[in-house]
């Protein structure tokens, strides 16, 4: 009984988790009670905010509830946004026991419009996007058209998981993941970085 108060409170879904045993209806039998306390499922995962050199302001926020209208099912959602317009989003959805099974099943989706930056400080590209560009700064050849700060790659992702997976013994699990993903890049041809 200890274990099995033990195992219920590692859930994590419970606050408090008693066993009270009660004399039975008939000679030798009795009554065991179960009494749980619900913790509160809905839990900030995480919570960022800052800036950098090259983003002015950015922050995401990562949301998950444990146990969806008290099934057992996980439903998390995460979003990221900086102020030089990307963002990016996930939901995560999971049923570590599908239809009462030892089988579980999970399903995550997600979607960013991001910039990746290499180099620093006159940086010669060919294809530069002008609104980085900065004008003259000591591109030799002709084919490299702009010096700027960075070299910037513009891309879309936008993917998801799915998966299964079946308990073994206990907490053990063995879990078979398949995840896809496109992405839409927007590469500059060439680019070279004096330093």
């Amino acid at each position: 009984l200890d274990d099995a108060r033990y195992r219920l409170l590692a859930s994590g879904l419970f606050q408090n988790v008693t066993f009270t045993l009660k004399r039975g209806a008939r000679r030798g039998s009795a009554v065991l009670l179960v009494n749980v306390v619900e913790r509160n499922t809905v839990v900030i995962q995480d919570i960022v905010l800052g800036f950098s050199e090259i983003t002015p302001f950015y922050g995401s926020l990562d949301i998950a509830e444990r146990s969806l209208l008290g099934t057992g099912v996980q439903l998390s959602a995460a979003a990221v946004y900086s102020v030089d317009n990307q963002y990016g989003y996930r939901l995560r959805l999971q049923d570590d026991h599908f239809l009462n099974s030892p089988f579980s099943i999970h399903v995550e989706g997600l979607f960013a419009k991001a910039r990746d930056f290499f180099g620093k400080d006159h940086v010669c590209v060919e294809g530069a996007n002008e609104a980085e560009s900065i004008e003259g700064q000591g591109c030799e050849a002709s084919d490299y058209q702009k010096s700027v700060d960075y070299a910037v790659m513009r891309y879309r992702r936008a993917g998801g998981r799915l998966g299964t997976g079946y308990t073994l013994i206990g907490d053990l699990f063995f879990l078979l993941d398949y995840r896809f993903e496109v992405i839409a890049a927007d590469v500059p041809r060439a680019g070279y970085h004096r330093s």
